[in-house]
């Protein structure tokens, strides 16, 4: 039996720390990738189903893999900020 994904918390709280979601598939010869709108799933599933629910539910969009070949990243959103001079 699969062991479920981590608990990563839930779409209201991804949304609220102001983090982004992208899920990867992982199946050989595919690495599709696909930004997820974290408010149109959560007008659509609500605001606290957890994140690892929806990763365990989801599906490759472009060779119908699942987890745990379809993974997610959960990372800040970058706003595109400028880096002064001298600073990495």
């Amino acid at each position: 039996m699969q062991q479920l994904p981590r608990h990563v918390g839930t779409i209201g709280s991804t949304i609220a720390d102001g983090l982004h979601m992208t899920v990867y598939c992982g199946r050989l010869g595919c690495y599709h990738s696909a930004n997820v709108d974290l408010e149109a799933m959560r007008a659509k599933l609500g605001a606290d189903y957890p994140v690892a629910d929806f990763v365990a539910r989801s599906r490759c969009g472009k060779c119908g893999a699942r987890w745990p070949e379809v993974s997610i990243r959960v990372a800040p959103i970058h706003t595109g900020g400028f880096r002064s001079k001298g600073h990495l």
